[in-house]
């Protein structure tokens, strides 16, 4: 009847089956397909259709750089060529301003200013209007680009080798050949010191939504013992006591007007003391973590959660003014009211008024 064979909705990979799968529903609901008979026979199969659950998917961890392994992936061009100078100018612009690939290969040398405010603008996702700020170490990178750039055709800031704009699978496979150079220095692997990384710990003040998507915690094992198996679970936006957005997961059932449910100590598998050694390790996060959540009798969810923003932060140690992009706005000086501009006019009068008055009386009277 949908003109798919449902063995072609199953080799389908999790996103576009349930993109399938929600099409076929809004059809069959509506009735506003022009290829749907509108025949009651066709009932049961229309129910049938209706009750295929979406399939869950597991939400992709955006990954992010060390300033080390940044470092490492600039230094990976080779210089001493016209498309490895091209590469580390490309790199140097992304690592700051956060380009998307598609904004970076659409930019032209009329994108870029380099002089009083430095930055680059182009027009990003959703046609919006992206200026973006520029450092003066990537002005420097940028300035001497530019000056062996403008020596050939075209108008693409990162050029091929006839002057047209860089396609993405181009601009990829640069990268991926970049990042097997400087393989040595990034961490791929999950027991690295930099995905252990937390933050202060933070209350929650606000569950803002339900994510669509579920999230599937990887088991708990300790000492070779399975402490908790895999666990499905629902994932929550939430706003932090230190104003900053957080995630926090929950049972799939569980509705922020019920609050925590608590586990009490009976259900508890080993003591604080052993989790602040195996788990903690002497971080301090992660120490005040485990005692309030032991001390609180181990709620789900925990009304708590690691700040990783905050915890960004504290590597900053510095930062670099780049000024203002347009001059800046000078405040509008408030209007008096008429009755005082009045008041202050007659002031004035009264006091030119009295100056006359005593030179009048120094001046001889004419008769």
């Amino acid at each position: 009847m949908l003109g798919v064979k449902w063995s072609q909705v199953q080799i389908l990979s999790a996103r576009p089956k349930t993109a399938l799968i929600s099409g076929f529903s809004s059809d069959l609901v509506s009735g506003s397909s022009p290829g749907l008979p509108d025949h009651p026979e066709h009932a049961a199969t229309i129910t049938q259709v209706l009750a295929i659950p979406p399939k869950r998917t597991i939400r992709t961890i955006i990954e992010f750089l060390a300033p080390v392994e940044v470092d490492a992936l600039l230094a990976a061009p080779d210089c001493t060529t016209w498309t490895g100078r091209r590469d580390h100018a490309l790199l140097a612009m992304t690592a700051q301003t956060g380009r998307r690939i598609s904004e970076i290969c659409s930019l032209t040398h009329d994108d870029v200013h380099l002089g009083t405010g430095p930055h680059v603008a182009c027009t990003g996702k959703g046609r919006r209007q992206r200026v973006t700020p520029l450092t003066r170490a990537t002005v420097s990178t940028m300035t001497t680009y530019l000056a062996e750039r403008n020596t050939r055709p075209g108008s693409a800031l990162f050029c091929g080798s006839h002057g047209q704009h860089l396609s993405r699978d181009a601009l990829e496979h640069r990268l991926a050949k970049h990042v097997a150079t400087a393989g040595q220095f990034l961490c791929h692997k999950r027991d690295c010191t930099r995905y252990q990384q937390g933050g202060p710990v933070r209350d929650i003040v606000s569950w803002i939504r339900r994510r669509d998507n579920f999230s599937i915690s990887e088991p708990l094992v300790i000492d070779g013992k399975t402490i908790r198996g895999e666990k499905q679970q629902a994932v929550w936006d939430v706003l932090l006591s230190c104003d900053h957005f957080g995630h926090q997961t929950a049972e799939p059932d569980w509705d922020p007007k019920e609050g925590p449910r608590h586990q009490k100590g009976k259900n508890r598998r080993r003591g604080l003391d052993d989790m602040l050694e195996v788990v903690a390790q002497g971080d301090p996060d992660k120490e005040n973590y485990w005692r309030r959540m032991y001390a609180e009798d181990h709620p789900e969810p925990a009304p708590f959660v690691y700040c990783y923003t905050c915890a960004r932060g504290r590597s900053i140690v510095a930062y670099e003014r780049v000024g203002w992009l347009e001059p800046k706005p000078k405040p509008a000086k408030p209007r008096p009211s008429p009755r005082k501009s009045l008041e202050r006019r007659l002031k004035k009068l009264e006091a030119e008024a009295a100056e006359l008055r005593e030179r009048l009386k120094g001046l001889p009277d004419q008769h």
